[in-house]
């Protein structure tokens, strides 16, 4: 996981100019959140409350984001995107490339570890320590935490828009999501913060 995200740094490090830095980062969420926004209303599966916690969960990161810088992302960061050859960790797949907050591609990154089989905090500690070695801007379990949330909605709003979606599978997504935009999860990143086990192990699936 160290060589990993030290390699996503080094993307994230390539020169842009001022103006990619800027309009792209609040464009790049607006279309994500919108996407997300759009599967809502096209989807009866999601309970009514839980929409307006979704559409609330995704202004919060919107708000985020005005301050953030633009980085040259991956966009879909994860491990099946990346392998390991030579001593070397080399991105491939870069069709969803984009300019947003750093965050964007970590917290994808950090997300996808949740639908494996193994100890979370060693693997999320990792992810930070690996991507801060090469970066100038420190990432913290604190900057990370929304953009997993955010991940969480697109890959739940994906699915359930897929025609082929098996309908038994609905309960456990919307689980994932409560679990994501719960008092749970946030109780689970103070225990990865304090090195602690987590007190709500492996909620997840292979989504």
């Amino acid at each position: 996981m160290f060589s990993y995200t030290s390699t996503l740094a080094e993307l994230h490090n390539l020169p842009t100019t001022d103006i990619s830095q800027r309009a792209p980062r609040i464009l790049c969420l607006e279309k994500e959140c919108s996407r997300i926004q759009k599967s809502l209303k096209s989807t009866s599966a999601i309970p009514a409350p839980m929409r307006s916690k979704i559409a609330r969960n995704c202004r919060s990161i919107q708000d985020q984001a005005l301050h953030d810088r633009a980085v040259l992302c991956h966009g879909d960061a994860w491990l099946g995107n990346a392998k390991y050859a030579d001593g070397r960790v080399y991105f491939i797949d870069f069709e969803d490339a984009l300019f947003a907050n750093r965050n964007f591609d970590l917290g994808a990154m950090a997300y996808s570890l949740t639908a494996r089989d193994c100890n979370i905090n060693p693997c999320i500690h990792w992810l930070l320590q690996g991507y801060n070695s090469r970066s100038a801007t420190s990432a913290t379990l604190n900057t990370i935490k929304p953009y997993i949330q955010l991940r969480s909605l697109a890959v739940c709003c994906f699915l359930l828009g897929h025609t082929r979606m098996d309908e038994q599978l609905i309960p456990t997504l919307l689980n994932r999501v409560e679990y994501f935009m719960g008092d749970k999860f946030e109780a689970d990143i103070e225990c990865m913060r304090a090195n602690e086990p987590c007190r709500n192990p492996h909620p997840f699936t292979k989504y």
